[in-house]
């Protein structure tokens, strides 16, 4: 005996039906869950500290004597540039400063020893990716001129800086050619107004 084709529509109809309406529900309840889940009683809110209509990426933070020092790359202007906020009370205020000018600065990254505040950046204002260092010695507040710390003819990129009470230490990738990348430090005891670059030949294709 045949099925009736009107019965057996209705049946793949009303299971197609069921199936949406479990997908709709199931993908509801995990996006409320999703939305509504808190955060841990040690952490605060998230803040937005960015605010504006460009894009803002790659921030670094850094602690040093109750004051937190953050710099990120934003293109509020068209082209990428460097900022800095910093804050005394936790991350309640903040006081924010541009610090590059250079048409793309990109990759910043932060660190903090006493009043000193150091950063580190790619910058192509020469027309090749070099790597540029700012110093502040009070706090975030003042900042002195962008130094050069290292150009090839290559690409110099992706810039990581770290301290050690008055020691600093860089490290970046090194384009040599096609997909290759060597591994480059810098060591200053002084500021960076002398200093030794070492290479590491890496051979590898893996970017920092």
């Amino acid at each position: 005996m045949k099925k009736d084709n009107s019965e057996a529509n209705f049946k793949t109809l009303f299971t197609l039906i069921l199936l949406i309406v479990l997908l709709v529900v199931g993908t509801g309840a995990c996006t409320s869950q999703l939305g509504s889940k808190a955060l841990p009683d040690s952490w605060s809110e998230d803040v937005n500290l960015t605010n504006n209509t460009g894009s803002s990426k790659y921030p670094s933070a850094a602690i040093g004597e109750g004051v937190i020092h953050l710099v990120w790359q934003d293109n509020r202007n068209g082209e990428y540039e460097i900022y800095y906020k910093g804050s005394m009370d936790n991350g309640g205020t903040w006081a924010q400063q541009r610090l590059t000018y250079s048409g793309n600065s990109v990759y910043p990254s932060v660190a903090v020893n006493g009043s000193n505040v150091h950063v580190v950046w790619q910058d192509d204002r020469d027309g090749c990716n070099c790597i540029y260092y700012m110093r502040s010695t009070d706090y975030g507040e003042k900042w002195g001129d962008g130094k050069k710390l290292y150009s090839s003819y290559q690409s110099s990129e992706h810039p990581r800086i770290a301290v050690n009470g008055s020691n600093l230490y860089v490290v970046w990738q090194e384009y040599i050619y096609y997909d290759f990348y060597n591994v480059y430090f810098v060591f200053s005891c002084n500021y960076f107004l002398f200093y030794i670059v070492i290479y590491f030949h890496t051979f590898t294709t893996q970017k920092i």
